[in-house]
């Protein structure tokens, strides 16, 4: 799968920690110099996956280690005990240089004409609707991210998968909650927004907890649908 966590001789756990790193702060510095345009953090976040070889899974998103970390458990994946330990340090990594990457996108931005954007819920909705648009297309990104690349041999087809499903969430449902759907950007840039210009958290709770509540629900989706992998393709092989 894209998301897995894959283990060689030739990767050592150091290099798969940069990776995650470096993903990271691409994804985050994007979103905060392009003020969240679906047109440009996609590419950006295919683009990274593309740049750090794939070596971690390129997650690049808590959301997506924690479905990684709840597929394993359901699935009693092999080594299970270092996949829990190496998603956790994951999420620390991703939370860790999202506010890094926001950090740096403020001075390169931010001006009185084009300020740093935050995440915030929009006047006409309550934060309630918001949290679950969030939760939705967080469980459809982390999910693709966790089962595409089981449904195609090519790393790069199934990066593009889940880089044209941040796009669609974005433009579904962006101008009422956003458009997070990961929060380690959530944080970094909300933390970034209010520790330089003051003011409100704007909501950094809901786009914690959001993102990352579709994230359990992805690793328990896709844990359910891969169980019937091996059916679904001797369906292919008697219909096509």
């Amino acid at each position: 799968m894209l998301g897995d966590i894959k283990r060689s001789k030739s990767i050592t756990f150091m290099q798969q920690c940069f990776s995650e790193a470096l993903g990271t702060f691409m994804l985050v510095f994007a979103v905060g110099v392009t003020q969240g345009d679906p047109l440009s953090v996609a590419p950006t976040l295919w683009a990274a996956m593309i740049a750090t070889g794939f070596i971690s899974g390129a997650q690049f998103n808590p959301a997506v280690s924690i479905a990684v970390m709840v597929h394993a458990i359901l699935s009693k994946a092999h080594d299970l005990k270092n996949k829990v330990i190496m998603s956790i340090i994951f999420i620390i990594i991703q939370l860790s240089f999202g506010l890094f990457g926001a950090y740096i996108a403020y001075f390169v931005i931010n001006t009185d004409y084009k300020p740093l954007m935050y995440f915030d819920v929009s006047n006409d909705y309550l934060s309630g609707e918001a949290f679950l648009a969030e939760v939705f297309f967080t469980t459809v990104l982390a999910g693709c991210a966790v089962t595409a690349g089981n449904f195609t041999k090519s790393n790069i087809l199934a990066g593009g998968i889940v880089a044209t499903t941040v796009s669609a969430g974005d433009f579904s449902i962006g101008k009422y909650s956003g458009g997070c759907f990961n929060p380690a950007v959530g944080f970094g840039v909300n933390m970034i927004k209010k520790a330089i210009d003051g003011g409100s958290s704007h909501r950094v709770w809901l786009y914690l907890l959001a993102p990352s509540f579709g994230g359990v629900l992805a690793g328990v989706f896709s844990t359910f649908f891969l169980h019937y992998k091996k059916d679904v393709n001797q369906m292919r092989k008697a219909f096509y």
